[in-house]
């Protein structure tokens, strides 16, 4: 099966900037600013193509190359818990920054349990809700748009003022949607919440920026993902 998912990104982050307080959107990567006098939003893009292959019916791996990480993923059916009409499965993955488009000293490690209750099986075969709930720990990105008077005066590549930071951190992770299986594809839709339980300190840098002599207080403690995840192939696995 191949996976093209869309999505679209918010977490609140804050930044003491030259002894001036900034907020803004710290969870999307940032490609470009609309104009100066527009608010910027993250933009869909196919951020990831991936590979699922099933192994034995109760297990299966992944593999993704995308724009911002890549990864590999197993996931195993629980049989103690598992259910015909609620599939019960564990997950486990990795992830890195080193092998994408915007190479990033990121990297992941997780833990889920996943469930995926089937709400209607005779009028309605082959749509699932999808929930999981679990643990990553990592070294994650943010980035911040910083007002325009922080601005480069060169247009190459950006012109605009960035911050990003790389923070090492602990999250709780939540996921909740449906998914709708046919004999060559389907189609899910994901809100995917963490909420930080521990971090270290960060590291942080610059781009495009003018002026810009002192980073400190670096705050984020949560954010979501909203995202569309159409497939193409043959799949037999929620």
């Amino acid at each position: 099966m191949i996976e093209t998912p869309l999505a679209v990104a918010y977490g609140p982050q804050s930044a003491t900037i030259n002894g001036e307080p900034v907020t803004g959107n710290g969870q999307a990567q940032v490609f470009g600013r609309p104009a100066h006098s527009l608010p910027v939003l993250p933009a869909p893009i196919p951020l990831t193509v991936g590979v699922r292959q099933g192994l034995r019916g109760s297990l299966d791996v992944s593999a993704d190359v995308g724009w911002m990480n890549s990864g590999l993923g197993l996931r195993a059916r629980v049989p103690y818990l598992d259910r015909p009409s609620v599939p019960v499965s564990v997950s486990a993955g990795f992830r890195t920054g080193k092998l994408s488009a915007f190479t990033s000293d990121t990297y992941e490690g997780s833990l889920a349990l996943e469930a995926y209750p089937e709400p209607s099986p005779q009028r309605h075969p082959g749509w699932h809700l999808v929930t999981s709930v679990g643990i990553s720990a990592g070294v994650f990105q943010h980035q911040l748009l910083l007002p325009t008077r922080y601005d480069s005066e060169s247009d190459a590549p950006h012109g605009f003022a960035t911050l990003t930071t790389l923070r090492p951190e602990v999250r709780l992770q939540v996921s909740i949607g449906t998914y709708l299986r046919r004999d060559r594809g389907g189609l899910g839709v994901t809100l995917s919440p963490w909420f930080l339980l521990s971090s270290s300190t960060p590291t942080s840098s610059c781009s495009d920026c003018n002026g810009v002599t002192s980073v400190t207080d670096v705050a984020q403690t949560w954010g979501l993902a909203l995202t569309l995840s159409p497939s193409f192939g043959w799949s037999h696995a929620p």
